[in-house]
């Protein structure tokens, strides 16, 4: 199917960020754990030997499993790691989602700035989190679009 996607929203996973690649737990958890079909969440970034990476999670063929009310129209990037509780994410892990895949969503499906929003700004959670560098993100965007 085709997804007529309009937002970009950030999350964390409210996870700890373990050393080494933790996309396989948070996909076991959501499929596992939730019964979900696959992992919730489109692109995953997280920090791997001080690297920061991006994976792919749902396909974009796929409604995302992220932030119910928005689930149809909006691609879900989760930054793992507990940015409630911890610092973070640290630059590198900033600069590769934004420049990777953030900046790449937002031309390829015509999506502006003020439609990259936080899950909070649409649901009762805290996430990404208070810790969260949210004026480093949009920043970063700001320079690279």
């Amino acid at each position: 199917m085709i997804y007529n996607w309009q937002y970009v929203v950030i999350h964390h996973s409210a996870s700890k960020d373990d050393i080494g690649l933790q996309f396989d737990n948070e996909k076991d958890f959501h499929k596992l754990i939730k019964k979900w079909r696959d992992i919730g969440y489109h692109f995953i970034n997280e920090d791997v030997e001080g690297e920061g990476i991006n994976v792919v999670g749902r396909p974009l063929t796929m409604q995302g499993a992220h932030c119910k009310p928005l689930n149809h129209i909006a691609i879900g990037v989760c930054f793992i790691g507990n940015f409630e509780k911890y610092p973070g994410p640290s630059d590198i892990r900033i600069l590769e989602a934004v420049h990777r895949v953030i900046i790449p969503l937002m031309v390829y499906h015509n999506i502006p700035l003020e439609k990259i929003i936080k899950h909070s700004d649409r649901a009762a959670t805290a996430c990404p989190g208070k810790y969260f560098r949210w004026d480093k993100l949009i920043g970063e965007i700001k320079n690279g679009s």
